[in-house]
């Protein structure tokens, strides 16, 4: 809720404020004067109170306005007015001096429909309010309530009367001795002279002036309900010091909440919640009501960042809007390893860190080297004999899922040359059936792509059916969460609901290996395995997806620039197949 108010006497505008398209009006004119103190002086009249609301208004418009004067002693407040006549609150009638028992007149006009009359200040009571059947002026400006033989030297005078609200009238005449000022004299304090209060509670806008004091000048307030700011495109998780992709949108909308396409002004965003700083261009001029920020970059990584958008030079009549949470993230955290495929022959070398693969030769031979999605890949056979060539390393503690409540991802890029095998490995950390650590590979007969999770005694597989045709590149993604206990299979920007696995990972001893899968002798790779990299932590979706690049691929150490995907879908259309991972691999 806005509102501006105006208390300086004068003729003044007001300019609707952006966004804003109904306002409420209220109006007090200027207070009377009050009368002088003879004696007998009466209190200022209020002045009149006026309000209206559901005035509707297109941004920009202006209003003329007037506010009204209080009186001097004596003398009546003026008139309070918007746009002239089309609203109009009256002054309050100045109270009369040595005049006994008479209320001033009225000023100020219109009829109740759109104005309000001023309030008339109260007579003075020529008894002093003594409750008195018989009150007698025994000599001038003397009077003696002869009941009680009491002799009344000074007259208290009447309070002012209250502003008039809707057209009805203020205080009467011959209020009560005082009317709230100063207690009128008796015969014991001849001295002590009435006072009379102003109507309408002097001292506030309108405010009938006391005896020997001017009125309250009046006021004019116009009051609105805000417009407001709403993130149409949030903003989504970001690599550090990448843009955030798609382009966040804020949105000006009217009070009504309709789009204010008149509004062009600028729009800001800040760090509501988190740290770092901000890049890119983070003021933005509105077009037709929506900003677009295109090149926005945070600096710092951390989860649960929140943006405040607001509009810079119009917090009066727009209120500010906070993001939507995301997460700014390192694609590199975590990573343990990260074997790219770029080698010309032989062994495979951990670009990030110390754990290089040697080469095992197979039936076929030495493991062989072509185009990868990326750069290099290298080129893997199953072997006639059962016996496929291959890469591994001996169990040590960065590849193994030592204590249970350790997340892992583990994602590569494979390229099929030959689908008549069984059975089909990525990679794998494993001894023998029943023994799997993790791993990613493929089921030849019942054609659906898994990610396992295991410690010896249980295991659990998510998959995904389809994908897999020779000679098409494929991104697939193996994601253990520890603290959700679940496994997720991921295929490119698919990935399969998540299957829930409480028992947690376990360090069995196995090799890690690309294109073996333990001791199975039908679990090799026919075809291409390009750039392999392992997490000790569990990535988000828009993690992966980075990674994926929209299908084009982000070369380790994943800080080229990422194509803004089209559709983001978290879990496939597909039935998922979820087996028990001991009697699938059994």
């Amino acid at each position: 809720m806005g509102y501006q108010e105006y208390t300086t006497p004068g003729t003044d505008t007001h300019t609707v404020k952006n966004a804003v398209k109904v306002i409420k009006i209220y109006l007090t004119g200027g207070g009377g004067g009050g009368g002088l103190d003879d004696g007998e002086g009466d209190g200022g009249g209020g002045g009149a109170y006026l309000d209206k609301s559901g005035i509707t208004t297109t941004p920009g418009s202006v209003f003329d306005l007037s506010v009204g004067a209080g009186g001097s002693p004596e003398s009546g407040g003026t008139e309070s007015t918007w746009e002239t006549s089309e609203y109009i609150a009256g002054g309050g009638t100045g109270g009369q001096s040595g005049t006994l028992g008479v209320g001033g007149t009225v000023s100020g006009s219109g009829t109740p429909s759109n104005s309000a009359s001023g309030g008339t200040g109260g007579g003075a009571d020529p008894c002093c309010g003594l409750v008195c059947d018989d009150c007698v002026e025994v000599e001038p400006d003397v009077f003696d309530c002869m009941d009680s033989h009491e002799e009344c030297a000074n007259y208290g005078a009447g309070g002012g009367g209250a502003g008039s609200i809707s057209g009805n009238g203020g205080g009467g005449q011959y209020t009560s001795c005082g009317g709230g000022g100063t207690p009128c004299g008796e015969e014991d304090f001849p001295g002590n002279s009435g006072s009379g209060a102003g109507g309408g509670n002097a001292g506030f806008p309108g405010g009938g002036g006391n005896t020997n004091s001017s009125g309250a000048d009046g006021y004019v307030k116009v009051e609105w309900t805000n417009g407001n700011l709403t993130f149409n495109v949030q903003p989504s998780n970001v690599r550090k010091d990448a843009v955030i992709s798609p382009s966040i949108q804020v949105t000006a909308r009217y009070s009504d909440n309709a789009t204010a396409t008149t509004y062009t002004g600028n729009i800001t965003l800040t760090i509501d919640t988190g740290t770092g700083t901000l890049g890119g261009t983070t003021t933005q001029a509105a077009v037709a009501g929506i900003a677009t920020f295109n090149d926005i970059t945070l600096n710092t990584a951390q989860t649960g960042v929140v943006l405040l958008a607001n509009a810079a030079s119009d917090t009066a009549s727009i209120d500010p809007q906070t993001s939507a949470t995301f997460n700014v993230y390192i694609l590199t955290d975590g990573l343990e390893s990260c074997w790219e495929g770029n080698e010309a022959s032989g062994n495979r070398t951990d670009s990030h860190g110390s754990n290089h693969l040697t080469e095992q030769t197979g039936d076929n031979g030495s493991v062989g080297t072509t185009t990868g999605k990326i750069n290099g890949a290298r080129d893997y056979e199953t072997g006639g004999g059962g016996n496929g060539n291959h890469h591994n390393i001996s169990s040590n503690a960065s590849l193994s899922l030592a204590n249970g409540s350790v997340s892992y991802t583990l994602t590569g890029w494979v390229k099929f040359e030959n689908l008549s095998g069984v059975n089909f490995t990525l990679a794998a950390k494993c001894t023998a059936p029943g023994a799997t650590e993790y791993g990613i590979w493929y089921s030849g007969a019942s054609g659906y792509w898994a990610a396992s999770i295991g410690n010896g005694s249980t295991g659990a597989n998510s998959t995904v059916s389809g994908y897999a045709s020779e000679g098409v590149w494929y991104f697939i993604s193996a994601r253990y969460n520890a603290d959700a206990n679940t496994i997720t299979c991921g295929v490119g920007s698919t990935f399969a609901s998540p299957t829930s696995f409480s028992d947690g990972g376990a360090s069995l001893g196995g090799d890690f290996a690309i294109a073996k899968f333990g001791s199975f002798t039908n679990y090799y790779m026919d075809g291409a395995i390009d750039q392999v990299c392992f997490w000790k932590r569990y990535l988000l979706d828009d993690e992966v997806l980075a990674i994926y690049n929209s299908g084009d691929g982000l070369a380790y150490p994943f800080t080229g620039t990422v194509i803004t995907p089209g559709l983001k879908p978290r879990f496939n259309n597909l039935v998922p197949r979820f087996n028990n991972l001991t009697a699938k691999l059994a």
